[in-house]
């Protein structure tokens, strides 16, 4: 390069600086941010006299920049560091942005291990509140948006607290948001139409509440939601008041659980759909997933490790989609809910104590399951060979049918279970299948032979000894 061609390049970038320097100076620049201010309300909680040092009690500072944003709402920002405060409350639709947040720590509630403040990187807000909400984002009339970003809480580890608690709210939406250590941590009271993604919270009492009181809390969106370490639920939805539908929570890991379950839907929750999660470590939890309660929810695609433990669903009108337990696993399915529809059930075990009207498609329906409404009920059934089966019709005098899966055995006969009695045949049996009264134990009917009885204990019996394990069919109708 010519020294003619450097000193035009050295002038040119003297120019430059130049126009540049007058236009910082320049009234345009000033405008430009007067405009974006007035659009884009901003208040740093450092310039507020925050010192985010983990000693320092940060409250003050922090409640000085959410007052200093107008009643429109605006952004509070946290820089990195770790904010001590008791609590705060947002009644206009602010946003809580920070710059990210991290822990690898995995502790119960209380442990020790969230109080070491090296377990934390990037935003942290630190609350030392006992009671009620750390972070309360809430208006007594108006329906506004109060959004989060790049942060996470943590709490005392001891008392009823929450972490954060949204209420009456709409259009929200949160993301990398973060609570540890709190009795709830965050809870969604009577919101709407908000979506939450990347919610990590660990070492609470209860993980996720989603909740009604006045209003219902309906068509909300959960991605990726994680909970671990909780004692009484992962995530719970339901509760009083008005009650809600359509939350939909897509993808997400319930992890190292205790308590109730580690998903809980009761009355009077509607549609709450599960899609998309993976289920381990059930530390002594009555369930893995539990559909207490409410109607019509889903679960779908599901994985439960081989330490997840037992689900049920006592709630009407469920769809249980490509749920499965991993190989190994002693995990089951107990139903008590009608008009279920059961699809695709791989390596779950699915036994009934009431199921009414519904269908299965896939997966293994258990020795005590059956299918009752009104005056009908039937069942599936695998007999081991020498070994029978017993179950109580709906009416001590009826119609049973009774096959064997392959095809190869039938019988209809009309029997009465009572103090004396009585099976008589309505169609000629196939070859291989007899009737009889009394109690079979495995070993009391014709050997090579499919046996159906009835007997004075109110039950009907089917014995296998035909030579080998049969699947069995059957139906009863009174």
């Amino acid at each position: 390069m010519s020294d003619d061609v450097t000193r035009e390049m050295i002038r040119q970038l003297a120019d430059l600086r130049g126009r540049v320097a007058q236009l910082e100076g320049s009234e345009y620049v000033a405008k430009a941010g007067a405009l974006y201010a007035t659009r884009h309300p901003w208040a740093d909680v450092t310039a507020h006299g925050a010192k985010g040092d983990g000693v320092t009690d940060d409250t003050t500072a922090i409640t000085a920049a959410i007052a200093a944003l107008p009643a429109t709402g605006g952004t509070v920002f946290f820089p990195e560091g770790k904010y001590l405060f008791s609590s705060i409350s947002a009644d206009k639709p602010v946003e809580l942005r920070g710059t990210g947040r991290h822990t690898d720590t995995q502790d119960w509630f209380g442990g020790a291990q969230w109080n070491t403040q090296t377990n934390f990187r990037g935003s942290v807000l630190i609350s030392t509140a006992t009671t009620g909400a750390a972070i309360s984002l809430t208006h007594a009339v108006s329906w506004f948006s109060y959004n989060i970003s790049d942060l996470m809480v943590v709490g005392p580890g001891s008392g009823t607290s929450i972490g954060i608690a949204l209420t009456h709210a709409t259009g929200c939406e949160w993301r990398n948001v973060g609570a540890v250590n709190f009795a709830t941590g965050i809870a969604i009271v009577d919101d709407m139409d908000s979506t939450f993604i990347d919610l990590r919270i660990r070492g609470c009492t209860t993980g996720l509440d989603v909740h009604t009181d006045a209003v219902a809390s309906n068509q909300n969106v959960f991605i990726n939601t994680e909970v671990q370490m909780s004692t009484a639920d992962g995530i719970l939805v339901g509760g009083t008041g008005a009650g809600g539908s359509l939350n939909l929570f897509h993808g997400g890991l319930i992890q190292n659980f205790d308590g109730n379950a580690g998903i809980r839907v009761i009355t009077p929750a509607t549609l709450a759909v599960f899609d998309g999660f993976w289920i381990e470590g059930n530390e002594g939890a009555t369930y893995a997933v539990d559909f207490t309660g409410g109607t019509s929810h889903t679960l779908k695609n599901t994985w439960f490790s081989s330490d997840a433990g037992n689900s049920r669903v006592g709630a009407n009108s469920c769809v249980l989609m490509g749920a499965r337990h991993m190989a190994g696993s002693t995990g089951g399915l107990a139903l008590s809910g009608s008009d279920c529809t059961l699809i695709n059930m791989a390596d779950m075990t699915v036994t009934d104590t009431g199921l009414r009207n519904y269908i299965a498609k896939g997966g293994t329906v258990s020795a005590a399951s059956r299918v009752t409404g009104g005056a009908f009920c039937s069942g599936l059934q695998t007999v081991a060979d020498n070994a029978a089966y017993s179950f109580t019709p709906i009416a001590a005098i009826g119609l049973v049918d009774v096959w064997s899966r392959s095809g190869a055995y039938a019988v209809s006969a009309i029997y009465r279970a009572a103090a004396t009695p009585t099976i008589v045949l309505l169609s000629t049996a196939l070859a291989g299948v007899a009737v009889t009264t009394g109690a079979l134990t495995g070993t009391t009917g014709s050997d090579g032979k499919l046996t159906v009885s009835s007997y004075s204990d109110g039950k009907i019996y089917i014995e296998n000894r035909l030579g080998g394990a049969v699947g069995i069919g059957y139906s009863v109708s009174a």
